[in-house]
């Protein structure tokens, strides 16, 4: 930044400062604290533009694709994830590649039929998420196979448990919405 002009004094503070007009490279004129002004390189709106032009590498921060890859990295590494009980502490991972670089797991999602209408889906859901073990589905098909693992025994097995089905399903690790679908879809 040039300093153009010294304005003087500025009273609006208690201590000595000084306010000059700067000039930016873009051309912007700014009023700043003269010793401030002296130190900075560029304006405030060329900062800003610079800054978004750092942190922006695909362009794709809010949209649903993005957010479906931060979210399988979340609940396989987050701790604190709600998620994380029937994830990451089950050892289910996202490979190398896709969690390292949202680029690479969106190259795979379009070649392989990405939709808004669709969901992430694990074939073998022991596994973790990977291109061989993954696809996207309907999500009304997506909760079905979830609730696919409540065999009648399972079923039979929490209701026998002399406290709450939440409870029971947390103990034995099963998941409560889930389950609660299975059970009702069985007419048990």
């Amino acid at each position: 930044m040039k300093l153009i002009k010294k304005l003087g004094r500025d009273k609006t503070k208690q201590y000595y400062s000084y306010l000059g007009l700067f000039e930016c490279e873009c051309g912007t004129n700014t009023i700043l604290n003269i010793s401030n002004g002296l130190k900075q390189n560029v304006c405030s709106i060329c900062n800003d533009k610079s800054r978004s032009s750092r942190n922006t590498k695909h362009g794709d921060s809010g949209a649903r694709l993005n957010r479906i890859w931060k979210a399988i990295k979340t609940r396989c590494y987050n701790k604190n994830s709600k998620d994380y009980k029937w994830y990451g502490s089950k050892g289910i991972t996202v490979c190398q590649e896709w969690k390292h670089s949202y680029t690479v797991f969106k190259e795979w999602a379009i070649n392989n039929g990405y939709s808004d209408e669709l969901t992430i889906d694990r074939i073998d859901s022991s596994l973790g998420y990977s291109p061989d073990n993954c696809r996207w589905i309907p999500h009304s098909e997506n909760v079905k196979r979830a609730s696919l693992k409540y065999t009648k025994e399972v079923i039979e097995e929490v209701e026998s448990m002399d406290m709450s089905f939440y409870k029971a399903c947390g103990i034995l690790g099963y998941h409560y919405g889930s389950f609660m679908r299975a059970r009702r879809s069985s007419n048990v």
